[in-house]
């Protein structure tokens, strides 16, 4: 099983640089000029890790406040800043979600207690119309009443004197009344009495015209059947020479 590596482990297996290289003789430099030699190539992976080692020291020390803050760090924070909760923020959050809870429920409470009086204050003009249309409905009532009553008692003096004409008129016709009265009980009955004989001379000629009727439908089955027969005769009398013209020539075709 391999063991945990820290950064340091991997700087501190990172391959030994180059040793410099050593200093000419004071005679040969003198003797080149004074012209310093071109500094060994670096390797590009070294070159790289070199670079990472410098970041990851300088974030080090940013977080832990030994050096200066990384400026791109310090830019993507403000750009984007992370709020660090604690117990206290926490608590305050808490406290703030509750106020603006109640603020909620009481905005909505007195919403609806607006709500509420609008409808009592709608229902209480309305009921004041209400009792003031009733009102007008009673007066009106109350004088349709009393007119009414006024008609009603001209209309009874007024059938009063009706029926007394009406008494008066009836004495006098009462007689007359009881002779047409016997002479249309006269006219009913000798009416009854034709109509009586009409029916019954109506009633012996249908049966005059059933009868013959039914006579003439019996002449007409008998005549149907007879032609029926005939038509059997004579469709035997076809099949019978038909047969006989089949066997002679059969009788023919046997020669």
């Amino acid at each position: 099983m391999t063991s945990y590596l820290s950064w340091q482990d991997l700087l501190d297996d990172e391959p030994a640089a180059p040793p410099a290289p050593a200093a000419p003789a004071p005679d040969t430099a003198a003797g080149q000029g004074n012209i310093a030699s071109p500094p060994p190539p670096v390797p590009e992976a070294l070159s790289r890790l070199l670079s990472e080692r410098e970041q990851l020291e300088r974030r080090l020390k940013g977080l832990t406040g030994q050096g200066e803050a990384d400026p791109e760090e310090e830019r993507r924070q403000r750009c984007f800043p992370v709020r660090a909760h604690t117990k206290e923020s926490r608590i305050e959050e808490r406290q703030f979600q509750r106020r603006d809870e109640h603020t909620r429920i009481l905005a909505r409470q007195a919403q609806e207690r607006h709500v509420i009086e609008r409808r009592q204050e709608a229902a209480r003009q309305e009921a004041r119309e209400q009792a003031v249309e009733e009102h007008r409905q009673q007066q009106r009532l109350e004088s349709l009443y009393e007119a009414w009553r006024q008609e009603q008692q001209e209309e009874a003096k007024r059938l009063a004197e009706e029926r007394a004409r009406l008494q008066e008129r009836w004495q006098g016709t009462r007689q007359q009344a009881l002779r047409n009265a016997a002479l249309e009980k006269q006219r009913l009955q000798s009416w009854h009495d034709e109509r009586n004989a009409s029916l019954a001379a109506n009633r012996l000629q249908r049966g005059i015209e059933q009868r013959q009727q039914r006579q003439d439908e019996e002449r007409a089955l008998e005549e149907a059947r007879e032609r029926r027969a005939q038509a059997q005769r004579e469709h035997q009398q076809e099949l019978r020479r038909e047969e006989r013209a089949r066997e002679r020539q059969q009788h023919r075709d046997t020669r």
